[in-house]
């Protein structure tokens, strides 16, 4: 049987598994109302090829997983170090659209420069991911009661 800290571990990160995917869903949601989701259309008929249209169909699985690996470092970390968490998900989910959407997803050429973006998606794309962190949070600790804990 392992310890209490690694039973504490496995069930935040579950949570924070869990939290991530519905944090994701209710960013699309974001989206969808705030009218910024950024999204093409379907790609059937267009003219794509089939690499292109697998990679459109794989940009929302891409998402859900990061968003889903992402509340599990949170659950990880809400265990591991709770004071870096102790003001709740929006600081962590502030460092993911940091981390990710202003400097990875540029430097690796998937998107532009965050200097050639405008300053409302700038903006659009911190909400959203200030609901991420809000939604993260929540369900989060929702299932941590659920469980017990």
């Amino acid at each position: 049987m392992g310890s209490r800290y690694d039973r504490s571990m496995a069930k935040s990160v579950f949570a924070g598994a869990v939290g991530g995917l519905v944090g994701c869903y209710a960013m699309d949601l974001f989206h969808s109302v705030a009218g910024a989701s950024g999204e093409q259309p379907s790609s059937s008929g267009n003219g794509e090829d089939a690499t292109q249209e697998a990679a459109s169909a794989a940009g929302p699985i891409v998402h859900y997983a990061f968003g889903a690996l992402m509340g599990a470092a949170y659950g990880a970390l809400r265990v591991a170090a709770p004071q870096a968490t102790s003001i709740g998900g929006v600081p962590f989910s502030t460092a993911i659209w940091l981390g990710a959407d202003e400097v990875a997803v540029p430097a690796l050429g998937l998107g532009a420069s965050p200097l050639e973006t405008p300053a409302p998606q700038h903006g659009s794309a911190l909400a959203a991911h200030a609901v991420y962190g809000i939604v993260l949070e929540l369900v989060h600790a929702g299932i941590l009661k659920a469980m017990g804990d």
